[in-house]
């Protein structure tokens, strides 16, 4: 159990066969890696308000997967839900779910609140009953999925609620690499929520890239003075892990406040903000 510390990072963790829940977090920013919520009576993993930062490559079995409840910024990433009675439940929360796979889940995803997920977008879901539950009022933006299946019926017949399911991919060797390897090409342009966000010593910027372009990554302060440019170059297709250290080029740290980080390229610009704290 952890509220509000500074950061927590786990990394190759087991939280098994538990008789309550595996980890219960709030109030803090987080990076899970390679982690394993296996079996566990209660929740595996479930994290509330004030809680932000990346949940990735971990795997969540049997039992109650991963719980978010009044989570704003989190991105879950290539990890594995599998023979979960529910594998991922987000309550007035808006994770980013990408390259994912739900396999022989009761119910693999379900949203409920007013806030919901930025996208679910590039996951697996095979041999689920439900694979979507959304219980929002708001339709989910759930394409370039793989559903086990390129019958548009049988896709509906996994849904429940609101959902934008089309268009979606025919073939799960298409987005198997991302889920198991890491090495697929983004679809589209993206930059996801910072994490751990707000930070202290080091934060994490993360964005996708469908083609070569250029690209400025810079980082600014409220009053919209340029603070540090991260990148400035002609990148390839891919995603990209930037990591600033909260100091101006000159290797000055940058005093405790809000910032804003800015991605330009050629066809997409968007930004995100920061919050440091000494």
């Amino acid at each position: 159990r952890a509220a509000g510390m500074a950061r927590l990072v786990c990394e190759q963790v087991e939280f098994e066969r538990n008789l309550r829940g595996g980890a219960v977090i709030s109030g803090t920013p987080v990076e899970i890696w390679t982690t394993t919520f296996s079996a566990n009576i209660d929740v595996g993993l479930h994290m509330s308000a004030g809680s932000s930062g990346a949940v990735e490559m971990c795997v969540f079995r049997g039992g109650r997967g991963l719980e978010l409840v009044d989570v704003a910024q989190m991105a879950i990433r290539k990890s594995e839900f599998i023979n979960a009675t529910l594998g991922l439940r987000a309550t007035e929360s808006a994770p980013d779910i990408r390259h994912n796979s739900f396999r022989g889940n009761a119910t693999a995803i379900r949203i409920a609140g007013d806030n919901i997920p930025v996208a679910i977008r590039g996951n697996i879901f095979a041999d689920n009953a439900t694979a979507i539950e959304n219980l929002s009022a708001t339709t989910l933006d759930a394409i370039d999925n793989f559903w086990g299946t390129i019958d548009s019926m049988d896709i509906v017949a996994q849904i429940d609620g609101p959902v934008d399911f089309s268009p979606f991919l025919r073939d799960e060797a298409a987005i198997s690499s991302a889920v198991l390897d890491g090495d697929a090409l983004p679809s589209s342009y993206a930059l996801y929520p910072a994490y751990p966000n707000p930070f202290n010593a080091e934060v994490t910027l993360v964005f996708d890239l469908p083609v070569a372009t250029q690209v400025e990554l810079a980082v600014f302060n409220a009053l919209g003075r340029r603070v540090m440019t991260l990148v400035d170059a002609e990148l390839v297709a891919g995603t990209y892990h930037i990591t600033w250290n909260g100091r101006e080029k000159n290797g000055q740290a940058v005093a405790s406040g809000a910032y804003l980080y800015r991605l330009q390229a050629v066809d997409f610009t968007a930004s995100g903000r920061l919050a440091l704290v000494r």
